[in-house]
Formats: C-alpha cells, sequence, structure tokens
C-alpha cells in the first residue's frame, strides 16, 4: 500500500508530536489497533444525562420542568463559555467580539422562544401541584444564572 504524501505528513508530524513528549508513537498506533471506536452516545454521556432527570412527586409534567431547567442551565454555560473565550482572549478583535457576542445572543433567543414549552408544555395543574412542593428551590438560585444578571464576571469567577 503507498501512502499518500498527506498521510506521511502527518505520520511525521505525529513522530515529532509524540517524541517532543517523550512518548513513543509505536505504542499510541498500537493502542488505536485495539480501541473501541467513539460513538456519539459515549461522547457526550447520553446515559448519564438523560438519567439526570429525578422528580420528586408522581406528576408527569415535573419532568418537563426539570429538563427545562436543566436545558436553561446548559444554554447559560454556553453563554458563558462565550464570556470566558472574549475575557481570557490573548489579542481581542472586533470580528472575534462581535463573532462571540452573535453566539451568546442566539443563545438567549432559544432560550426566550423556548419558554413556551414551559407555559404551554405542562398542565397548570399539575405545575400548581408539584412546584409547592419544591419549595424553597428556584430558578434564582442558579449560580451561572447569577453571574450572567450581575456585574461583567472577572477572570476569577470562572
Amino acid at each position: 500500500m503507498d501512502f499518500t504524501p498527506e498521510i506521511k505528513d502527518k505520520l511525521h508530524k505525529l513522530q515529532e508530536k509524540y517524541e517532543a513528549m517523550g512518548q513513543d508513537m509505536a505504542s499510541y498506533l498500537d493502542g488505536l489497533l485495539y480501541a473501541d471506536f467513539l460513538t456519539y452516545w459515549d461522547y457526550i454521556h447520553l446515559d448519564t444525562l438523560l438519567s439526570l432527570q429525578s422528580p420528586k412527586t408522581p406528576f408527569p409534567d415535573e419532568e418537563i420542568f426539570i429538563m427545562y431547567h436543566q436545558i436553561t442551565e446548559l444554554y447559560f454555560k454556553l453563554s458563558l463559555h462565550e464570556c470566558k473565550q472574549i475575557s481570557t482572549h490573548p489579542e481581542l478583535t472586533v470580528k472575534f467580539f462581535t463573532e462571540r457576542v452573535k453566539r451568546i445572543n442566539a443563545y438567549f433567543n432559544a432560550l426566550t422562544t423556548s419558554f413556551e414549552v414551559m407555559v404551554n408544555g405542562m398542565e397548570k395543574e399539575q405545575f400548581l401541584k408539584f412546584r409547592m412542593s419544591l419549595l424553597p428551590a428556584s430558578g434564582f438560585q442558579s449560580g451561572q444564572y447569577r453571574m450572567i444578571r450581575s456585574a461583567p464576571p472577572t477572570l476569577t469567577d470562572w
């Protein structure tokens, strides 16, 4: 089998990378031969993610409530991730800043437009019953929410 110049170049770069770390590239190649391929569900830890809903009441719509708030927290994390990229960029440019702010706006647009899931996605009677059993828990207790709504975070907040 003939290796293309691109493959040879990549092998050479890998060799340099592993030599710089004091490692043997051949050992890593052996590992690739025996390793299982990475699946989507393993990469995102889907089983764990889907097991994180633990309703505290017998009302089925409580699970919707939990998932929506978990999604909200993930959007908050995305937004804070973008803020961190902006605040730690070694040579911040207008283009980089603008792209990241557009991402943040997209995350919050998704959040605000998805609130209908909460308003129309649950039976009001169920919500009023299970919500009272969750007191004093509130989304306002979210640390990420507080970081986003307070003064601009500093690097020590990350």
